[in-house]
């Protein structure tokens, strides 16, 4: 401020900046990061980021919720053995390998797996996985995942595989009974050929004819 010798404030003094490349950056940065969020919260698919160190889901979307039941804090209470158990049984050798390798840096790894939900039904889920944040020295400190919900689709393969072995089952019961009828057949028709071929002897007597036409007529029962 500048002032006179009665201590009145006549002037200012003071400097400008543009800080246009400023704020257009802020406001770029507050973009994308609503645009990540409106994309994470209407995705069809669970997101979350799952954190090595503490064991817990950083960040979990609404789907994630949808699809398994669980709130992030419900997940974040239990101790990990207890989350892990809700992974199928036959599935956790598979899921332990999938999160070494994404623990060792490599990115987008796929896998298979069912989740117990909380009403206590099988959830068979396809995820892809990668990481997320490295530390200073570049190890894995947590992963981003994305999942889908498959159980309809692999539902839709068990009756598939149902219906494929029952197909062959009733194809192989079917070449059984064709040939079995063909068996059955094809004895007694030798016998009405074979023996129809006999009677065109003229030196057989009455009752030898007598005994083939017999043994036609049965075998044609």
């Amino acid at each position: 401020a500048i002032k006179n010798d009665k201590g009145q404030i006549i002037g200012l003094r003071g400097a400008a900046q543009d800080i246009t490349e400023r704020k257009e950056a802020e406001l770029q940065l507050q973009f994308e990061k609503r645009f990540s969020q409106e994309i994470a919260e209407l995705s069809p698919a669970g997101i979350y980021i799952y954190n090595f160190k503490t064991g817990t889901n950083e960040y979990m979307n609404s789907q994630y919720t949808e699809i398994l039941g669980y709130t992030i804090d419900e997940v974040n209470s239990m101790e990990p053995a207890e989350f892990f158990s809700l992974f199928h049984p036959d599935d956790i050798e598979s899921i332990n390998n999938h999160m070494k390798h994404i623990a060792s840096g490599a990115k987008h790894q796929k896998t298979e797996y069912r989740f117990k939900n909380k009403k206590g039904d099988w959830v068979w889920c396809y995820s892809v996985d990668s990481p997320f944040k490295l530390n200073e020295k570049g190890e894995v400190e947590s992963f981003i995942g994305v999942f889908v919900d498959i159980t309809d689709l692999k539902e839709a393969e068990i009756q598939l595989k149902i219906a494929k072995r029952d197909a062959e089952t009733a194809n192989i019961h079917n070449n059984y009974f064709l040939a079995n009828m063909g068996h059955e057949i094809r004895t007694p028709m030798n016998g009405v050929v074979g023996f129809s071929s006999l009677l065109r002897d003229d030196t057989l007597t009455k009752e030898v004819k007598e005994k083939y036409i017999n043994i036609i007529e049965s075998s044609s029962n």
